[in-house]
This record gives structure tokens, sequence and C-alpha cells, in this order.
């Protein structure tokens, strides 16, 4: 996700990383402020709490941790990549741990959707 947004060669963000940068300070040094980046995808309040990111009253700012930027990256991914609304994709993972998870359950649901609207149309695809 951050070789996509900040247009950098994969090998960049792997030494910044092997160097002992975490995932925010890497957003930070190509100017991704995550905010911004996941602002589509922080839920504020219960149920989520600082899983998906909190915001601090006095300053109205965003604090994200390593473990946040992997989580809303994995939901970024996973709602984009199956057009889904992120919070769909919360839900899914509010009862499954593991993404891995997550995405066969949201692919199957797809999948299902699919073979209904076939059968709607008589098995043809248009």
């Amino acid at each position: 996700m951050i070789v996509r947004e900040a247009r950098v060669s994969p090998d960049i963000v792997i030494r910044l990383r092997q160097g002992g940068y975490s995932w925010v300070e890497i957003m930070l040094r190509f100017g991704l402020r995550p905010e911004v980046v996941f602002e589509r995808y922080v839920i504020y309040g219960p149920p989520y709490g600082k899983a998906w990111g909190h915001r601090k009253h006095p300053k109205r700012k965003i604090v994200l941790t390593d473990y946040d930027i992997i989580v809303l990256s994995n939901v970024k991914f996973i709602s984009e990549y199956y057009q889904e609304p992120p919070e769909v994709v919360i839900k899914y993972k509010e009862r499954h741990p593991r993404f891995v998870d997550v995405h066969y359950l949201v692919y199957e649901e797809k999948k299902g959707k699919k073979k209904e609207k076939e059968k709607k149309r008589g098995g043809k695809e248009i």
C-alpha cells in the first residue's frame, strides 16, 4: 500500500522496515499522512475503539499505531478489491481474527451473488 500510494520502489520500503522504522514513520517519511490515507476507513467510537483509530479531542488528531496501520491497510485492500463498504469488511473482521478468513468470506459472498445473478438471467452471462 505504501509503495502504491507513495510511488516508490518496494526495496526502499523493505530497507526502511529492516532498518527499524515503524510503518507510521515510513508513511510520514514519504509524505503520507495516515489520517488522510485511511480517512474513509477509520471508524470512531464504540465498539471499534482504538483498533480502528481514535481521536484525541484537544487536538482533533487521529493517532494510529503500527497495528492500526496493518489492520487498516487490510481493510482498505479488501474493501477496494471487492468493492465492499469498509463497514462490511470490519464486521467480518470482528467475527474472524485472521484477514485470510475475512478475504475468503467476502470472496465467497461475492461469488454467491454472481451465481444468483446468473440464475436470474437464465444462466446466461451478459
